[in-house]
């Protein structure tokens, strides 16, 4: 079944926001989350690559529609990236370095903590982190450090493509050439290498936009798919990454890279394809429901904001148990990202929007759903309606 042969497939991200989308990344940093506070101690959700790679993915695909899309230049659609991005990166960067100098139990001493903060606003977690250097309390935005990469390259390439009139279905070959390129190559590279490096990553990011190609190409009425999944995949192919995270190996097992990536990739892409074809399947029902598409909007946030308590506050430095610190842990997140979201990341949106008075709306919010909580609270955490490019791993 080919999608030009679905009469109501579901609007695309070349048109807007998809809610399947938000849902997968809700999916994505659940995972993540559960694999730094469950993961690192428990015999289980180790799974090496599964949440991450789903961002990747999913980044290169919505980026790349938003580049064929927009009427923006290379400058315009960086200048949002860096509204979008950095405003919350610096705001987490500088509430954790104050942290790790006023908690008694901070177990990352200040030196360590400075330097990797001195890194990561230069968005080099990437290749520091691959050469084995400890950037703790900051080492998560190293999957941030290869986004920047992705939008200071990729660009490039995409809006000379839509300038020159060049066949989305060639783009999408030569896209996915590419990204099987990278791919093969990051197979020779040691295991920090290959999770940590730039290399495999821009394969997957690669995959992602050789998927909005193909099906810009479809919409031009020039290809189809050979083949669509049918609905009843996407559920399967959310259980096949979950669990690759819960049972999988780690990134030093030769099964992450032959078999752990594949699968994930493949999966992400087939979620992908049904949300677009097939919306009333019921595994993209289920995603876009209002709790995972809810975790998908402050993804970003939440990404940056969970190994905070978590490296800084150690059962060896406070004197707790692990179960003891698994509620601290989850309590100060909550509290840290839905501060950030609210106060920084959500205002900062509406800055690239050229909205004159983001902080008013985000008051009147949270006035609302202090005085109605059960239609406020969701209305808060509910992402923007207008077309957005979703921040990476985010």
């Amino acid at each position: 079944m080919a999608l030009r042969d679905v009469p109501d497939a579901a609007p695309l991200p070349l048109a807007g926001r998809a809610r399947h989308l938000d849902g997968m990344r809700g999916v994505a940093i659940v995972l993540v989350v559960g694999q730094h506070w469950i993961g690192e101690h428990y015999g289980f959700w180790r799974g090496a690559g599964a949440g991450v790679e789903v961002f990747f993915v999913l980044s290169g695909f919505m980026v790349t529609s938003w580049l064929m899309r927009s009427t923006f230049g290379y400058r315009a659609f960086l200048r949002r990236r860096v509204l979008r991005l950095v405003p919350s990166l610096l705001v987490m960067i500088a509430g954790g370095l104050l942290l790790a100098a006023v908690l008694p139990w901070s177990w990352v001493p200040e030196r360590i903590a400075l330097r990797s903060a001195t890194i990561a606003v230069s968005e080099l977690t990437s290749l520091v982190s691959a050469g084995g250097i400890d950037m703790r309390p900051f080492g998560i935005t190293w999957s941030l450090s290869i986004e920047w990469y992705f939008y200071l390259l990729w660009p490039v390439v995409a809006l000379t493509w839509r300038r020159r009139g060049t066949d989305p279905a060639r783009c999408a070959r030569y896209t996915l050439v590419a990204a099987l390129l990278l791919y093969a190559v990051s197979l020779t590279f040691s295991a920090s290498w290959y999770h940590f490096g730039p290399v495999s990553r821009f394969g997957l990011l690669l995959l992602g936009a050789s998927v909005a190609y193909r099906v810009a190409a479809i919409r031009a009425g020039n290809g189809a798919f050979r083949w669509t999944p049918p609905g009843w995949t996407a559920g399967l192919a959310v259980v096949a990454i979950v669990a690759w995270k819960l049972a999988g190996p780690d990134q030093d097992s030769l099964w992450y890279r032959f078999v752990g990536t594949p699968l994930t990739v493949t999966a992400t892409l087939a979620v992908v394809v049904v949300g677009m074809t097939q919306p009333d399947a019921v595994a993209i029902r289920a995603l876009s429901s209002r709790l995972l598409v809810g975790l998908g909007a402050v993804s970003y946030s939440l990404f940056l904001w969970h190994t905070i308590p978590w490296t800084l506050l150690t059962p060896r430095s406070t004197g707790l148990t692990y179960e003891q610190l698994l509620p601290i842990w989850a309590g100060a997140t909550v509290l840290l990202t839905a501060g950030a979201y609210l106060l920084v990341e959500r205002p900062t949106q509406r800055w690239g929007r050229r909205d004159p008075r983001p902080w008013r709306e985000v008051l009147v919010g949270v006035r609302f759903a202090a005085r109605h909580p059960r239609r406020g609270l969701p209305l808060l955490f509910t992402p923007p309606a207008s077309p957005a490019v979703p921040a990476g791993p985010r």
